[in-house]
């Protein structure tokens, strides 16, 4: 422990020791030089004495070890060290480290399971030490970091270094405290040199805790405290995951009162994040069995409960305007098929007072961590949480909508590219000065602003049902080139006729149809413009769609607008879908944003199901799409007084 504090190496080999063991009377250098040479132990030997004998010296051997050879900061234990390899310096550190490992992996499989807490810590600790050999410059390097003065010769610590020192802290928060017990003279310096590791960890420039997580280093030097809690069923939480349930919702909401009455806060508590990520199963302490268990599988809920009058939903359920706390939502345009549309309902229909709405593009996780986001992320919770406010976000100096505008082919999953993007700014959403445009389809597969060219269209376009990614049963309506540079930003809605019919000679009707709507761009070439999804996959501009017997809208609830219908999606609302008859219905696409350039084109596209750009989120559940109640053949029907449109909203160039 001495040598630890003060950086230096142990006054004795282990090798010079030689005496009989506490508690069995073994020879320990027998004893331990066997142990070393992978040799079991001996049957009687149990005793705690013993166990702690053999660990320390382990310890010191490593630590030994290290001073003798210098090692870097961290270095990999090999799978197995071949006796035929050349013995250099690095080989003879790594076959000898390997040594040690082994004997550590001997003395658990004997004492593992008979330990106290204070002595498991040590062990834990022994192991850290191994694999980060210089752990004893860690307190130099933390005095040198809080002075702004790195030092040069500390790395990253690997992972497996960071798990084992929550090990460590595990151990020690467990021990036993009882009146009148002398602790561990080992603990302070274990418990010491592991929170470093934690902390070195945490203090490396651009780490962050994982996918969605923080970079608690970051913000810890910016002068807040980083909570972070397992979710109820997940990592050290007991209890039934339950994802977004009000269960969870209401433990969520216990920690966040938590963290505000504690002595280390202002009171005041912010929330920052992206998506919805449970990583820390990965690192927590309950058993998969245990996990299994108290799981709640989404999935299948999901299948289960079709309606949001189920009770899977229903109890999900919550009104936005509840939400008062200063908002910024920011949403990402090649989010088509995950958060995109949440990030405008919540910030359109959120109560706050004060709220801001974002558009960015890109992949979905990685802009949360560009410089530019981060420091939107702090000037907007400065400005709430610390009172330092020069940009003016709590006296509502900023704008309150600001975009970026996809203009030109720049590729996709190319942020440098994606760079060159404009950015606009607006006092609300939709964009004021929005001009809705209807976009006609025709039965020569057109996509017009002619509105006599829509009413003189007759006939249908046919496809087949039940369609998907390696089948594509579609139709598309492609415009004629544009004249002029055209921008499209907000909301769109599609109004169609549709139909379905049997094959000939089925056994089974048809009782249902789904409708797979997509727009797309196209380059004077010809060529179609693809965008950056989710992962940074290649998408068009925006997707839609609508399962037909759920056609109801719902034009009295104030949320419906006349580019963006409301349904309340309840099992009451079930419309019959019968063959041979034609439904008018009324498909949202979700809100987008694109600038169309002299020259280029825009295809609309009706499919069964889903086509390129969706991505990781299919619609193949054959319980939710079953050939049963699908199969058949869907149409878009034109004449006889009805049309088939695209509103767009078109936004005037400046001046205009």
């Amino acid at each position: 422990m001495h040598a630890l504090q003060t950086n230096d190496v142990p006054k004795y080999s282990v090798d010079e020791l030689a005496f009989t063991m506490p508690q069995s009377g073994h020879s320990f250098r027998m004893t331990y030089i066997g142990m070393l040479h992978g040799c079991d132990l001996p049957d009687d030997l149990s005793a705690t004495e013993d166990a702690l004998l053999l660990l320390t010296a382990l310890l010191a051997h490593s630590l030994y070890l290290q001073k003798s050879f210098e090692a870097p900061f961290a270095i990999q234990t090999p799978p197995h060290c071949s006796p035929y390899r050349p013995l250099c310096l690095e080989t003879e550190y790594s076959y000898r480290q390997a040594t040690i490992n082994a004997a550590l992996n001997i003395w658990e499989a004997r004492f593992g399971n008979s330990m106290s807490q204070d002595v498991l810590a040590l062990f834990h600790f022994t192991r850290l030490q191994l694999l980060v050999p210089q752990i004893s410059d860690l307190s130099s390097f933390a005095e040198q970091q809080l002075d702004r003065h790195v030092a040069p010769t500390i790395h990253d610590v690997p992972p497996e270094a960071v798990k084992l020192a929550w090990s460590v802290l595990a151990d020690v928060e467990d021990c036993p405290t009882i009146h009148g017990k002398k602790l561990a003279v080992w603990l302070p310096v274990v418990l010491y040199f592991s929170a470093l590791v934690v902390w070195r960890a945490d203090s490396g420039e651009g780490k962050s805790d994982g996918p969605g997580g923080l970079h608690p280093g970051f913000w810890t030097r910016g002068g807040y405290a980083i909570v972070r809690a397992d979710e109820v069923g997940l990592g050290q939480s007991p209890g039934v995951l339950d994802t977004m349930s009000r269960d969870t919702s209401q433990a969520f909401a216990g920690v966040i009162e938590w963290a505000a009455d504690q002595p280390w806060s202002s009171g005041k508590v912010g929330l920052l994040g992206i998506s919805y990520y449970a990583g820390n199963t990965i690192e927590g302490s309950l058993d998969d069995d245990t996990l299994n268990k108290n799981c709640h599988d989404q999935t299948v809920e999901n299948v289960q409960s079709s309606f949001l009058d189920d009770d899977y939903y229903s109890s999900r359920d919550y009104d936005m305007a509840d939400i008062e706390v200063p908002l910024l939502s920011v949403g990402n345009w090649g989010g088509i098929l995950l958060h995109l549309r949440g990030n405008v309902e919540g910030y359109v229909n959120a109560g706050s007072k004060v709220k801001y709405l974002r558009f960015i593009t890109g992949r979905h996780d990685l802009p949360f961590y560009t410089p530019e986001c981060v420091e939107l992320q702090k000037n907007f919770l400065d400005a709430f949480l610390k009172g330092d406010d020069p940009k003016g976000w709590s006296r509502g100096e900023q704008p309150l909508v600001e975009y970026k505008v996809r203009v030109g082919d720049v590729g996709f999953n190319d942020a440098a590219a994606e760079a060159v993007y404009p950015t606009r700014s607006a006092p609300a959403w939709p964009l004021p000065n929005t001009q809705y445009t209807k976009f006609y389809l025709t039965s020569s597969h057109e996509l017009t602003s002619s509105h006599d060219d829509a009413i003189t269209s007759q006939g249908t376009a046919s496809f087949e049902a039940l369609g998907d990614l390696k089948h594509s049963q579609l139709v598309s309506f492609t415009s004629k080139p544009f004249d002029s540079e055209v921008e499209f930003t907000g909301h769109i809605v599609t109004h169609l006729n549709v139909s379905v019919t049997a094959h000939e000679n089925a056994t089974s009707t048809p009782s249902d149809m789904d409708l797979f709507v997509t727009l797309r761009h196209l380059d004077s070439t010809g060529k179609e413009i693809h965008y950056t999804g989710t992962v940074g996959d290649p998408v068009p501009i925006t997707k839609g769609w609508l399962r037909c017997s759920l056609r109801a809208v719902d034009t009295s609830y104030p949320r419906h607008k006349p580019w963006l219908p409301y349904r309340t999606y309840r099992s009451t609302d079930q419309l019959p879908v019968k063959p041979g008859e034609v439904y008018e219905v009324d498909v949202e696409l979700w809100p987008t944003n694109v600038v169309v350039l002299p020259g280029e084109k825009l295809v609309f596209e009706v499919s069964s199901g889903d086509t390129q750009g969706a991505g990781l989120f299919e619609h193949t559940h054959p319980k939710d799409r079953s050939a049963e109640r699908f199969a058949g053949v869907n149409h878009v029907h034109f004449g006889n007084g009805r049309e088939n449109w695209v509103m767009m909203p078109v936004i005037p160039a400046p001046g205009k």
